[in-house]
């Protein structure tokens, strides 16, 4: 008798004690079955998202939020690039807030995104004149 690995020489087996003829021999994967994909793999992350948090501190050109579109508008002391990212224009503290959407009748077939504010990040500047700084050793 030939071993066929698994289930299917148990079967034989036990089909050749029992005097049965057995006609069901079906060879078994060894390879879980993938299709294939025409448009290839994905694109990398685009790394968007906050890059520093409320009350942070940031010095001038520090980017605090990288997005596509307006999700965060520029307040206080707040630049915006090109590609809508939001930058520190003075040193200071990150402070985001949010203010009333003034609500217009939207356009047919434009919806708000339930949003009904708009947000703002705002840098509080930093006195850097009165800064203390230690140096030597004591």
């Amino acid at each position: 008798m030939v071993w066929l690995g698994g289930w299917q020489s148990l079967q034989l087996l036990c089909a050749r004690r029992a005097g049965l003829v057995c006609l069901n021999l079906v060879r078994s994967s060894s390879k879980k079955a993938a299709g294939s994909s025409k448009n290839g793999g994905g694109s990398p992350g685009k790394r968007l998202g906050l890059k520093c948090g409320d009350g942070e501190h940031v010095v001038a050109g520090n980017i605090i939020v990288r997005q596509r579109g307006t999700k965060f508008h520029p307040g206080a002391n707040v630049g915006m690039g090109r590609d809508h990212t939001l930058y520190s224009l003075v040193e200071g503290h990150v402070k985001f807030s949010r203010q009333a959407r003034n609500f217009v009748t939207p356009i047919k077939g434009r919806k708000w995104k339930n949003r009904p504010w708009k947000k703002f990040v705002n840098v509080t500047a930093v006195d850097t004149q009165h800064k203390l700084v230690l140096t030597g050793t004591a």
